[in-house]
């Protein structure tokens, strides 16, 4: 857990080989805690779909304080990147998100659209049905629609 360790650590995330980038994310967080929330973030835009997934399951271990970082860098973030740190401030009902959420409704990436609609419904924020209503107005991309449509179902309210 210490600095020079984590360091150590740190080289093998730019590896060639998706295994050895892997463990490397997986050893960093389970030694750094949040103090390498950054990092870990980093790990979202990894090439490869198992370095992205064990980065999404370290920060959502990490719980809130990644939800304030991933927060911050939301729109820095590629594509790929941005729809999975969604889908964890969803997931992790991360209600500062909110504003930002109904933003990424507005994305030219339907797939970004669609983890937007599905983090929105996970949150408990009375305001969301309003916005997941005001949505359907301009949504044309059918698998949008439908999170829409499931992320409404679930909510009473």
């Amino acid at each position: 857990g210490d600095a020079s360790s984590r360091s150590a650590v740190k080289r093998f995330l730019q590896d060639p080989q998706v295994d050895v980038r892997r463990r490397a994310l997986i050893a960093l967080g389970r030694t750094s805690g949040d103090k390498e929330v950054d990092t870990i973030l980093d790990g979202l835009s990894d090439s490869h779909h198992s370095v992205r997934y064990a980065a999404k399951g370290l920060l959502i271990k990490i719980g809130e304080p990644a939800c304030r970082i991933l927060l911050g860098r939301l729109n820095g973030l590629t594509d790929i990147a941005r729809f999975q740190a969604i889908c964890i401030l969803g997931e992790l009902r991360y209600s500062p998100a909110l504003p930002e959420l109904e933003q990424q409704l507005k994305e030219s990436v339907w797939w970004i659209r669609a983890a937007a609609a599905q983090a929105l419904g996970q949150l408990e924020e009375g305001e969301v049905r309003r916005i997941l209503q005001a949505s359907l107005l301009d949504e044309q991309h059918p698998v949008v629609l439908a999170r829409i449509a499931l992320a409404l179902k679930g909510r009473t309210r």
